[in-house]
């Protein structure tokens, strides 16, 4: 009795073990792309930052400022890791590798000519390169995106694309750089280009918008969004500013081609922890009082909703927590419950504790909020931007959500029923590639597609690109999952283990057969096989080593069986 008590107080003491081995896990992950540069803050902040492409601050402490579960709500808790991936690995596959990206971000994709084609901006960066302008890629007739346009030298990176001034015209919104004399080098501008026909892209320049206060110049406009917040048939837009840390809430000027400013609302200073970092917006009436609210949320896990009262009028009318820190996600669904109420979500991460959560809210009443849902993916967690969204995966006419994080990409899919939620896991997979970002994407009634933005990374420089992959059909999945029938992964044995462990596997046809075992990071650590076998049952051993021969700490593993038609992963765990 007391070797089995002393077993599981070891298993607990290396599980709070492995949270803080993978935070420092991927803090190196990161220091090794060149691209990116972590500078350490007090009060348990880490700045990753991405050149121009931005800056993101986590919180990596404990839990020890009052954050706690939303209790008395419905909770799923998902550990990806123990899924079995093999059901899942045909779902997409690579359709086009297209040179041009948008790094951290998600990428920008729109059908601005309204020719019925989708295009893709984005820059190009190769080896030993800097870093280019911004190129327009179109898809041609066969589906594949071909170079159409380059826009002009000074461009950097594709922002969004708007109608800023009502006019059915689209416009796309560019950060750019000039140098300025007066501040003594290269400063940003965020510039605008709009269509010189309907049927043209957005090529032509419109005018630049700038924040100048002060004596000084504030060139941060992040997170900009646009809408007729007012319903005065002119629009608005909001964005959060650096510097000072501001959320504001402009206008659009026709005469001066400019945004107005009409309020700002300084971010919290949090007492031990310092200022608050932001990141939105989602713009919507989540009331359903005929008045747009604008949702954003924070690093310590805040949520703040603004709401407009009449024309040029704001006020901030709530504010919740999602219980985790990192909270910089937010979507919306449109009832996706079938209750009546449109939902908003929240995610964030707990870095120290190796978790990320999705919290769901809806309205009771006017302006007043609750949370509804909360979804949580145990062991999966990373310094990097969390992205997420609902598609209509399955073409059923209803929304599925996904949520992306560092190479892995989650869709859930909703089989509760009104103010009766239930979640189960669509799809998941871990990409063998160095990903940025990822984005679904669905076209009129077509096929969705996959956005990955990668980088590749050599001599102390990368190659950035994006990955499009194409989602199968039915037919076509089916047809391999018939093929891969006879396949299969056993449990490994003993496990947990101390020293060596067995692994059993069989194959119902002569392949090419791989057994790679995988960290918490996703991080590839030991090849054990990698050989062409006969068909039948096989046996291999696991040392507890990585590649290089080392002894790899206490912690859980992941042992994967990789084929071209077959592909399934279990859990195991090394005590020592």
């Amino acid at each position: 009795m007391f070797k089995i008590s002393f077993m599981f107080l070891f298993i607990a003491y290396s599980l709070v073990n492995i949270a803080q081995t993978n935070l420092n896990a991927e803090i190196e992950r990161l220091k090794q792309n060149p691209d990116v540069k972590v500078e350490y803050l007090n009060n348990d902040r880490i700045q990753v930052n991405y050149g121009d492409f931005g800056k993101r601050i986590f919180y990596v402490g404990k839990n020890s400022n009052g954050l706690t579960l939303n209790k008395d709500i419905p909770r799923f808790v998902f550990n990806v890791w123990e899924l079995d991936t093999s059901q899942f690995a045909y779902k997409f596959s690579l359709w086009q590798e297209v040179p041009i990206t948008k790094s951290i971000f998600n990428q920008v994709i729109g059908d601005v000519n309204n020719n019925g084609k989708l295009e893709l901006y984005g820059a190009k960066k190769e080896f030993y390169k800097n870093w280019s302008e911004v190129y327009c890629y179109e898809q041609d007739n066969n589906g594949l995106f071909t170079q159409v346009y380059r826009y002009p030298s000074n461009t950097i990176i594709p922002k969004n694309i708007f109608d800023i001034n009502n006019d059915n015209n689209n416009e796309l919104h560019i950060l750019c750089t000039h140098y300025d004399s007066v501040w003594g080098g290269n400063v940003h501008d965020q510039t605008f280009f709009t269509q010189p026909n309907d049927d043209s892209l957005a090529t032509k320049y419109f005018f630049d918008y700038n924040i100048y206060r002060g004596g000084g110049l504030y060139i941060q406009l992040n997170d900009f969004n646009v809408g007729d917040f007012d319903k005065d048939s002119i629009n608005e837009a909001v964005f959060y500013n650096f510097m000072p840390p501001e959320i504001w809430v402009t206008k659009f000027n026709f005469m001066q081609l400019t945004f107005d400013s009409i309020l700002a609302f300084p971010t919290k200073t949090i007492p031990g922890l310092g200022v608050e970092e932001i990141k939105g917006f989602k713009i919507s009436d989540f009331d359903n009082d005929n008045n747009t609210d604008i949702l954003y949320s924070s690093v310590y896990g805040n949520i703040y909703i603004l709401e407009n009262k009449g024309v040029d009028s704001y006020s901030l009318n709530w504010e919740g927590t999602t219980g985790v820190y990192n909270s910089y996600l937010s979507f919306l669904t449109n009832d996706i419950d079938g209750n009546g109420k449109k939902e908003f979500w929240v995610g964030g991460q707990n870095l120290s504790e190796n978790y990320s959560r999705l919290v769901c809210f809806e309205y009771t009443e006017d302006n007043q909020y609750i949370a509804v849902t909360e979804i949580e993916f145990t062991n999966f967690a990373a310094l990097s931007e969390q992205l997420g969204g609902t598609i209509d995966i399955d073409n059923d006419g209803r929304e599925e959500i996904y949520y992306s994080l560092s190479n892995g990409l989650i869709i859930l899919k909703f089989t509760g029923t009104p103010n009766n939620p239930n979640y189960e896991i669509n799809f998941f997979k871990l990409f063998n590639y160095n990903v940025n970002s990822s984005l679904l994407y669905q076209f009129s009634n077509s096929n969705p597609l996959l956005f990955l933005s990668i980088y590749h990374a050599q001599n102390n420089d990368t190659k950035h690109s994006t990955l499009v992959l194409k989602k199968e059909t039915v037919s076509a999945i089916e047809e391999v999952l018939n093929n891969q029938v006879n396949f299969n992964l056993s449990n490994n044995y003993p496990n947990p283990f101390n020293s060596t462990t067995t692994i059993k596997f069989n194959i119902s046809k002569s392949e090419n057969i791989k057994i790679i075992v995988y960290n918490f990071l996703g991080e590839a650590i030991s090849i054990i096989l990698n050989q062409a076998l006969e068909r039948g049952e096989h046996t291999v051993t696991w040392n507890g080593k990585d590649k290089n021969n080392n002894d790899v700490p206490s912690g859980i593993y992941f042992i994967s069986l990789e084929t071209n038609s077959f592909h399934k992963t279990i859990k195991t765990t090394l005590l020592k």
